[in-house]
Parts: C-alpha cells; structure tokens; sequence
C-alpha cells in the first residue's frame, strides 16, 4: 500500500485501485484455478465414468452369456438326469432278468444232474439187462443145440442106430449140461 502524504486527497478509488486489482487478478487466478481442477476433475470423472459404463456393459454381456450358458447346462442337466433314470431302469430290468436266468440257470443245473445220474443207472440197468439177454441168449442157443443133438440120437434109435445115437448124446451133453446149469 501506498503511502499517503498530507497535501493530497485521497479518494476511496484511489486508496483502493491497487488492491482491487491485485484482488481482481487473485479472483482471476482463483476462478481459473477453479475451472482448471472443475475440468481436470470433469476429466478424470468422465474418464471414470466412460471405464464405469464399459465395465457395467461388460457385465451385462458377461451376465446375459451366464443366463444362456445357464439355460444350456439345465437343459443337459435335465437331460442327463432322464436318461440316469433310464439307465437305472435298464439296470434294474437287466437286474431282473439276469436274476430270472442265475434262477433257471440252477434248475436246469439240477435238473442235467438229475438226468445225468438217472441216465447213468439207465445205462448201468441195461447193461445188466443186455449181459442177462445174453445168457439168456447162450442158455437158449445150448438148450437148442440139446434138443437138436436129442432129436438126431431118437431118431437114430428109432432105426435101431445104437452107436449112432450114443455119440450124438456124447457131442451134446455138454451142450444139455450147459444148457440145465444155467436153468
């Protein structure tokens, strides 16, 4: 501030012009700092907001591909499950069947080893059967060449054949013997 000096006259302008203008210029600086920070911060705040609105777009995008990427595993989660059921179904079926078979499966075991020693016994029967047929068979075939060596040695006795008939008796008495020992 200035000095006054005593044979002039001050007026209030004068008294105040320099501080009015040094106030002017810091009102100046200062609204111009202001609309410097207002405009940087308008900057950094856009900037802000622009990064702001991309990440919400984006995760809107990412969300609604979630939803469909959602919808799809539902649908194959659904899908899946139906055919477990009808898989379990199958199982319990094939359960089922494979039980009914290990079932006759055993009878019928039983029953080849029923009809094994049931044939067996047959088998062991005819065997029995065909060596008595056969006997049987050997005492008929002696018993005929008997009555056949007897028939021969009468007839020969009835023609008055002694020596005749005694050797035909001889050559089957072992066929009468054979044939009666068996009897």
């Amino acid at each position: 501030m200035g000095t006054v000096r005593e044979t002039e006259t001050l007026t209030v302008d004068d008294h105040f012009a320099p501080s009015v203008a040094k106030h002017r210029w810091r009102i100046l600086v200062a609204i111009t700092g202001s609309v410097i920070v207002v405009i940087v911060t308008g900057l950094f705040v856009g900037t802000k907001f622009v990064d702001i609105a991309r990440r919400v777009r984006d995760t809107r995008h990412i969300t609604e591909r979630t939803r469909v990427t959602e919808g799809i595993v539902r649908d194959v989660s659904a899908s899946a499950r139906t055919n477990l059921l009808a898989v379990e179904a199958i199982e319990r079926e094939a359960t089922t069947t494979l039980q009914s078979v290990r079932a006759l499966h055993t009878t019928d075991a039983r029953r080849l080893s029923a009809a094994k020693f049931k044939l067996t016994q047959l088998r062991r029967d005819t065997y029995v059967h065909l060596r008595d047929l056969e006997a049987a068979n050997n005492r008929l075939a002696a018993l005929q060449n008997c009555l056949d060596g007897i028939s021969q040695a009468v007839n020969l006795l009835s023609v008055g054949d002694v020596g005749g008939w005694q050797r035909v008796v001889r050559r089957v008495e072992r066929e009468c013997s054979l044939a009666k020992a068996t009897a």
